[in-house]
């Protein structure tokens, strides 16, 4: 479990993620204003050779979280949010998905 706070210790995200097996990569994206749009978006995976990068060819899980009067959502669809805010280099695209989290591969 994760917990975010901005520099004025306001809470603004909450996160969650299981370690797997081999070393794990964890990708925490903030919207551009996260203090007013507290929307989370984690990627996480399987990093064998400790580059910092999600390994190619394996499972990631790719999901979203959001906070509103301090209470945490996962949230079941990327349709509510806006999504180019949550784009990253060497992430994979933000795509619509209706599942709890998105298994990617």
């Amino acid at each position: 479990m994760v917990r975010l706070y901005d520099l004025q210790k306001r809470f603004i995200g909450y996160s969650e993620f299981e370690l797997l097996s081999a070393n794990t990569t964890v990708n925490l994206i903030l919207s551009t204003n996260p203090t007013q749009y507290q929307v989370i978006r984690t990627v996480y995976g399987v990093d064998t050779n400790e580059d910092g990068m999600i390994d190619t060819g394996t499972t990631s899980y790719d999901y979203f979280t959001q906070v509103s009067n301090q209470r945490v959502t996962f949230l079941s669809s990327s349709q509510t949010i806006n999504a180019s805010q949550f784009q990253a280099e060497g992430l994979s695209t933000v795509g619509l998905f209706n599942r709890f989290f998105r298994e990617c591969r």
